[in-house]
C-alpha cells in the first residue's frame, strides 16, 4: 500500500501543508523547501493522490478521447498523435471505445465526469441525424471537442470533410474515364456520421458529374463484429460480384481502406485484376495502404493537422468549427478503364 501525505510528513518532519503546497504549485515556496520536499518524495517512494489533488486544484490534467472503434488503425493513430501533444503540455490521455453503442457512450460520459477530466474529444454515436447523447453533452462541465461530426453547433468541432472525400473519389475516377462506379458503403451508416457523409458525397458527385445513379450503385451489408473491416469488404464484394458484371462496373470506392483490402482479396479470388479489370479507391490512407499489391489509391486524412486542431480546440475560449480537406493519394490500384468499358 502506498504512503499517504500525512505519513510522509510524519516520517520526514516536513509539515503536511508544506508538502501539499509544493506538489500543487503554490507560489511563495522557497527553492530550498522545494528541494527538501522532492528529495523526501524520491527517497520514500511517495506517489501523490492525483484524484485528491484534482479536487483541491479543480484540475486533473486528464483528457478523455472517445472513439467508436479503436480497432480501426486511423483512430489508434489519432489517439497516439493527440497523446503526444497532450503529454508535451503536461496532460495525460485516457482512451475509450464506444463501439457505436449509445448506452456504452453514455456510461463513458459518466465515468469521465467522475474522473473529473479537464477535457474530452468525442467521436459521437449518432441516431438518425443527431448525436445519440446530445442532451447529456449539453450538461458536461469539462471542455468538449467533437471529432468527425460537424453538425454540433453548440460545441467546437474538428475533422476532415467526409462529404468531400466521397465526392473526390468519384471526381478522380471520372477524370480517369470511369462512368460506372460502385461504392462499398459501411453497414453502420445510421450510427456513423463519417460513413453516411462519405456516402452522401459519393451520391452527390454521381448526380453532379453527369453519371447514372443506376450504373453507380451503393452496396452495403450486415455488419458483424467491430473491427472486421477486411472481412466485411471481402464478403460484400463476393456477394455483389454478379452485380458488378451485370452493370459493367469498372471502379469501386470503398468507404475505408480496410474494406478496400477485403475487396481486393475477393476480386483476386474471382480471377479479376486490379486495376486492369477493376480500379479501387479507398479512404483514410491507413498504415498498410501503401504496401498492398498493387499499392492502394486512397484519400488521406491529414492526421497531424487534425490532432493539433483537436488540442487547440480544447484550449480555445470560443466555439469554432474546423474542416480539413481530404488529400487524394494516387497509387497503383487505379487506372483508366480498358477500351470499350467505362
Amino acid at each position: 500500500m502506498s504512503m499517504t501525505m500525512s505519513e510522509l510528513a510524519a516520517k520526514t518532519g516536513i509539515p503536511r501543508v508544506t508538502i501539499s503546497r509544493v506538489l500543487n504549485g503554490f507560489k511563495y515556496v522557497s527553492e530550498e523547501t522545494k528541494s527538501r520536499v522532492y528529495a523526501a518524495i524520491e527517497e520514500n517512494g511517495y506517489e501523490p493522490n492525483l484524484l485528491a489533488r484534482s479536487l483541491v486544484l479543480q484540475k486533473s490534467n486528464l483528457l478523455a478521447f472517445v472513439v467508436p472503434d479503436i480497432h480501426l488503425s486511423f483512430y489508434s493513430e489519432m489517439i497516439d498523435l493527440v497523446e503526444q501533444g497532450a503529454m508535451a503540455g503536461g496532460m495525460h490521455l485516457l482512451p475509450f471505445n464506444s463501439l457505436f453503442d449509445p448506452a456504452r457512450e453514455q456510461r463513458i460520459l459518466s465515468v469521465a465526469s467522475q474522473l473529473r477530466v479537464d477535457g474530452m474529444i468525442l467521436v459521437p454515436v449518432k441516431t438518425g441525424d443527431t448525436m445519440a447523447n446530445a442532451t447529456s453533452l449539453k450538461s458536461v462541465r469539462h471542455k468538449l471537442v467533437i471529432f468527425d461530426y460537424h453538425e454540433a453547433a453548440s460545441h467546437t468541432t474538428v475533422g476532415m470533410d467526409n462529404w468531400k472525400a466521397g465526392y473526390l473519389a468519384v471526381e478522380r475516377l471520372r477524370q480517369l474515364g470511369h462512368r460506372r462506379i460502385a461504392m462499398l458503403e459501411g453497414g453502420l451508416a445510421e450510427e456513423s456520421k463519417v460513413q453516411s457523409a462519405r456516402g452522401r458525397g459519393f451520391r452527390a458527385a454521381v448526380q453532379e458529374l453527369g453519371l447514372s445513379p443506376a450504373q453507380c450503385p451503393v452496396f452495403s451489408g450486415p455488419w458483424g463484429k467491430r473491427g472486421e473491416y477486411f472481412e466485411y469488404g471481402y464478403e460484400l464484394t463476393r456477394s455483389h460480384m454478379a452485380d458488378f458484371r451485370r452493370l459493367g462496373v469498372t471502379a469501386l470506392f470503398a468507404f475505408t481502406d480496410g474494406v478496400a483490402l477485403g475487396a481486393m482479396r475477393a476480386l483476386m479470388e474471382a480471377g479479376l485484376r486490379v486495376p486492369d479489370d477493376l480500379s479501387i479507391v479507398g479512404c483514410d490512407d491507413l498504415d498498410f495502404a501503401a504496401f498492398l499489391a498493387p499499392p492502394l489509391t486512397t484519400i488521406r486524412q491529414p492526421r497531424e493537422a487534425m490532432a493539433a486542431g483537436l488540442l487547440a480546440g480544447l484550449n480555445a475560449d470560443r466555439i469554432s468549427h474546423t474542416k480539413f480537406d481530404p488529400i487524394f493519394v494516387e497509387r497503383g490500384s487505379s487506372a483508366p478503364p480498358r477500351k470499350g468499358k467505362g
